[in-house]
């Protein structure tokens, strides 16, 4: 299986189990150059958080460089609810690497 399919499967599974705390995922396909296809990967994932469609980048060019690294896809960024970025990971993420992340950041904004 390939990583972001794997992760595609921890997030959604992991916003299934924190949703009751407020938290929120929303995916940035960059990946799928075609719209077609980047919803049918959204389908056979069950992603029940939107997945905006990006294939030439510009989403990800509006975050700051230094905590999105457009080379480092798939990356994951945790706002909290202030908006500001709290976590910031380059690479692929597991729900056990993510959880006491997330957890951290409720915390902090209860």
């Amino acid at each position: 299986m390939r990583p972001r399919r794997a992760e595609a499967d921890d997030l959604e599974r992991l916003s299934l189990q924190t949703r009751a705390d407020g938290v929120r995922f929303l995916g940035i396909n960059t990946r799928d150059r075609d719209r077609a296809a980047a919803q049918s990967f959204v389908r056979a994932h069950g992603l029940g958080f939107p997945s905006l469609h990006d294939p030439n980048g510009e989403l990800l060019l509006r975050f700051p460089p230094a905590l999105l690294n457009p080379q480092a896809i798939p990356s994951t960024l945790v706002i909290d609810r202030r908006g500001r970025i709290a976590v910031s990971i380059g690479g692929a993420v597991t729900d056990e690497e993510l959880r006491p992340l997330l957890a951290r950041v409720v915390e902090e904004e209860s």
